[in-house]
């Protein structure tokens, strides 16, 4: 992959497009603007307007943040990595209860690694995936 050319002298809200991915200069760097990708482009994800998805290795699904039922989930994201993470219900955060999901991304937004833990919601940042 070709190094990106930023141009050196940007103003504020200048636009930088390199192939499908374009960033946005805020005075102090340039942040990546995100794909919004329509949920008819996510097949077999099941996906619908304003759901939060997750990558699983190979495919896009959709995070069930609903509490109820058997099981409960969360989300967060602490850059590079975006966590999934599931557990049955009652479970309490700081219990080790859950199975934690974390995706890695580059700076572009890609994905580059997946990865598995079980362990405290609490403790997702420290646990070893794998």
């Amino acid at each position: 992959m070709a190094a990106l050319a930023f141009p050196s002298s940007p103003s504020i809200d200048d636009i930088f497009t390199s192939g499908t991915r374009s960033w946005k200069w805020n005075g102090s760097r340039w942040a990546v603007i995100p794909v919004l990708v329509p949920p008819s482009r996510l097949s077999g994800a099941g996906a619908e307007t304003g759901d939060i998805l997750v990558y699983d290795g190979s495919a896009w699904q959709a995070v069930p943040l609903t509490e109820g039922g058997s099981t409960i989930a969360r989300a967060a994201w602490a850059s590079p990595y975006h966590y999934y993470g599931i557990a049955p219900s009652g479970t309490a955060e700081s219990a080790t209860g859950w199975t934690i999901h974390r995706t890695t991304t580059d700076a572009d937004g890609l994905v580059t690694a997946t990865a598995t833990a079980t362990g405290a919601w609490n403790s997702r940042t420290t646990l070893q995936f794998s």
